[in-house]
């Protein structure tokens, strides 16, 4: 089971934000992009691929969208199949989630970003190292968020800048 943590206004925000659902997750690089921004409708969970996710936290299921979601609707968790051991958690699971705020809530949402500054990517993008989060300004008036949450922190910043990196070339994609 995925480890949760509780922010005292994510309820709240997550109430508020069922606004889209998500699909099945891509297979290749060229897919992901079509796949996530085709038509009107974002599919948070074609923004990333398979391969992508094996490469952050190995073997996993399909990415899902729902209430679960640290951000509900808004994003697309996919979590991995093995357990590792961790102290106080019985069977813990590393999860990656990223969720792509529409621009009518991106005001309200502005409220959650904590971390420092990120150079080299967007500019004002930031990084927790807390909940292992990069928040960045996503195209189309968009506000994204990636996060990893890994038993081990030693790469938990390399891979959440590395698929926050996919995630705005693909939303920026024509």
């Amino acid at each position: 089971m995925h480890r949760s943590r509780a922010r005292p206004d994510t309820l709240a925000i997550g109430m508020v934000l069922l606004l889209t659902a998500c699909g099945g997750g891509g297979s290749s690089n060229a897919a992901a992009s079509r796949a996530a921004v085709s038509g009107n409708v974002l599919d948070r969970c074609a923004l990333l691929t398979d391969d992508e996710i094996d490469a952050a936290i190995g073997p996993h299921g399909p990415g899902s969208s729902g209430l679960a979601n640290e951000w509900a609707l808004q994003s697309c968790r996919w979590t991995a199949t093995l357990a590792q051991q961790v102290e106080g958690y019985p069977e813990w699971h590393d999860a990656i989630e990223v969720a792509v705020f529409e621009a009518a809530v991106v005001p309200m949402v502005r409220q959650q970003i904590r971390g420092d500054p990120v150079s080299g990517f967007v500019p004002g993008a930031t990084y927790d190292h807390l909940y292992g989060e990069t928040w960045f300004d996503c195209p189309h008036g968009r506000l994204c968020v990636v996060q990893a949450t890994t038993r081990s922190g030693d790469r938990r910043q390399q891979i959440v800048a590395q698929l926050a990196r996919l995630v705005e070339s693909r939303l920026r994609a024509p």
